[in-house]
């Protein structure tokens, strides 16, 4: 299967197509410009490279609008569709036959591609309002239609779903339902939306946006959900009207959602508060003239910052191979990024990133680093093996049965695995006694070498980096579990932090430059490249939790002292002054071991203030943990400590 991605661009009430050249295969067919995602590159990558190579433009690609599968005779495609926009330049044909600006209702007049013509059946309805639709890593939200009735009188027509509506639907209300959802979509671009399983393409349930009249004067933009109840307690519910929650703040610009729900609907109350939402007051609803007791819920845009766009950040750094000496697509990742939010960034003599955001006054410089613990080749066994030394802290016994990938100088890369020597129970009579230091421990390399020689035959050198997978995952609970989260984390939070700054059109309330480093788990991160006007420097790194400490991973950690001597005073004390006003949860703290950029930055000489906040991080330099809450509290205080 190859990943393919394309450019949904619109142009009023036009959009954009192109004719493929005639050489190529389906030659002459049109299609959305777009193609072939390469390794190493996320799909966002991928879809600013090939408008930059076939139209000349430059691209910032939002939400995901439309995925699709389809297998040619020669070929098996995955077709993910992003809602586009062109930030600079105008198209050309630099590589397709032509190009067209089109209208939905000339659709048939071109011959497409097979593979888009369920993007265009949607389409012909005309183009979509907003920037696509809510999703998440389990799910995806779409605009339902009629072959969705049977699912739907599964739902609406189920007692026990349909409690809170005093009974289930007839088929009459089941119709007028879906009628309903329909107008919505075509009135304000939202409406309940059919929620479908990515692993299996099923509809499960229905989520989305409607406006309601509560008695507020005003109606109110609620979050609503129904589900099939074979698919009640997995988490859906909340997924996906977290999903829509953010949709509605990033995408309609709403400052604050709503969820009305039965007062004995206490399942519903705990999805609302699992999406930070609090209640509001009590009211009475009328259904058929019965009067039933309802409570309002509501979240402010400020109380929950979206960290969609974050943890989407955080797996694409994770993914990126990045230890100390080795963080040059790390670098170029983050270069491109913050270029396609709207900034012009620098690279540093160093490899560093550097960015300026904006604001006037007392220059603040905001820290985070994106290079990790790694390692290198530094002996190769006479049976073909690898003897490791550590780049940063990494420890062996946190690394044994770990995947890992062997970067080359010059042949390409390998996978391997660190194991103790001897690692088998049934052969090793002292595998529970044998120390698990990095001299005892060896990579097992996938190929079959048996030999030194064997292995140098690979191009496997003295020097070379290995790179341990990372295992990103976040649970549906909201906790982030990666190797690494030491300090992509913080760096997926300064992207965010940016991006909400273009957002929202926010300048700071002083000048702050963003510096993302590349050697702090040796040291010397931010010894150099401190703009010379700063006179404040912020490491946004991570907050220790242990035995002892006071925060968890669901607070932003404010640290007053580290092993390397305490923070500056008046800094630490207006963060915690900034966290309570943006009604942050947070936990001061200090750190018994611990060395921070800012540090660095103090002890290269250079003369400014500085402090130290993070998101809450467990079982630092192994396999740590985080939670979004945690992300959110760190968001709110560098907001209010730097726009407020």
């Amino acid at each position: 299967m190859v990943e393919v991605v394309a450019a949904l661009i619109e142009r009023g009430e036009r959009f954009l197509i192109c004719q493929r050249p005639a050489h190529k295969a389906r030659g002459l067919l049109w299609e959305f410009v777009g193609g072939k995602v390469e390794p190493h590159e996320t799909p966002e990558q991928a879809l600013a490279r090939e408008c930059r190579e076939e139209l000349g433009v430059e691209l910032r690609a939002g939400p995901k609008f439309f995925e699709v599968t389809h297998a040619y005779p020669d070929i098996e495609v995955h077709l993910t569709l992003f809602c586009a926009a062109i930030e600079s330049g105008e198209p050309k044909k630099l590589e397709h036959n032509d190009i067209r600006w089109i209208l939905p209702a000339q659709i048939d007049s071109f011959p497409f591609c097979p593979a888009d013509v369920d993007i265009l059946a949607r389409l012909r309805r005309g183009l979509p309002k907003g920037a696509g639709l809510p999703q998440t890593e389990r799910l995806l939200l779409r605009e339902m239609g009629e072959a969705d009735l049977p699912v739907l009188r599964a739902i609406l027509q189920d007692p026990q779903v349909m409690t809170a509506y005093e009974g289930p639907f007839s088929e009459a209300e089941v119709r007028a339902w879906l009628d309903r959802q329909l107008r919505r979509y075509e009135e304000t671009g939202a409406g309940l939306w059919a929620v479908v399983r990515r692993d299996t393409g099923e509809m499960i349930g229905q989520c989305g946006l409607t406006w309601q009249d509560v008695g507020a004067g005003a109606p109110v933009l609620e979050v609503g959900y129904l589900f099939l109840r074979a698919h009640w307690h997995q988490g859906f519910a909340t997924e996906a009207a977290r999903a829509c929650r953010d949709w509605a703040f990033s995408v309609l610009r709403a400052p604050r959602v709503y969820s009305v729900i039965r007062d004995m609907n206490v399942a519903s109350q705990r999805v609302a508060q699992r999406n930070g939402m609090a209640r509001e007051k009590a009211f009475t609803a009328h259904y058929y003239n019965v009067p039933v007791p309802h409570y309002l819920y509501t979240v402010w845009k400020d109380d929950t910052m979206d960290t969609t766009y974050c943890i989407e950040q955080l797996k694409a750094l994770c993914a990126i191979d990045s230890p100390s000496g080795f963080t040059d697509r790390a670098a170029d990742y983050l270069l491109e990024e913050l270029s396609r939010l709207g900034y012009a960034p620098e690279k540093t003599r160093k490899g560093g990133v550097r960015v300026c955001l904006g604001g006037q006054g007392s220059p603040l410089l905001l820290m985070a680093h994106v290079d990790t613990l790694g390692a290198v080749v530094q002996t190769i066994k006479g049976n073909g093996r690898l003897v490791l030394s550590p780049v940063g802290g990494l420890r062996a016994e946190n690394c044994e049965a770990e995947n890992c990938r062997i970067y080359t100088r010059f042949d390409g890369t390998y996978t391997g695995c660190l194991q103790i020597a001897n690692a088998s129970v049934h052969v090793n009579d002292d595998y529970a006694g044998s120390q698990r230091k990095f001299g005892q421990m060896e990579v097992v390399i996938d190929e079959p070498v048996k030999s030194e020689k064997d292995t140098r035959a690979l191009g496997i050198c003295e020097g070379d980096f290995v790179c341990f997978d990372p295992r990103t995952t976040v649970t549906q609970s909201g906790y982030i579990k990666s190797r690494f989260l030491d300090d992509k984390l913080s760096a997926a939070i300064l992207l965010a932090y940016a991006k909400e700054l273009k957002d929202t059109g926010t300048a700071p309330q002083r000048k702050v430059y963003l510096h993302f480093t590349v050697y702090e788990e040796v040291g010397h991160g931010a010894a150099a490249s401190v703009p010379e006007d700063v006179v404040e420097l912020l490491s946004v790194d991570m907050g220790c939790v242990g035995e002892g400490l006071q925060c968890t991973e669901r607070e932003v950690s404010i640290c007053a002292k580290d092993s390397g001597g305490p923070y500056d005073y008046a800094v630490t004390t207006a963060l915690v002054e900034a966290a309570k006003v943006a009604g942050a949860a947070y936990a001061v703290d200090v750190y018994p071991h611990y060395g921070s950029d800012a540090e660095a930055a103090l002890s290269a000489g250079y003369d400014v203030r500085h402090g130290l906040i993070g998101a809450g991080v467990y079982a630092s330099h192994g396999y740590e943990r985080s939670h979004v809450e945690g992300v959110e509290n760190t968001l709110k205080l560098l907001w209010q400590y730097t726009t407020k």
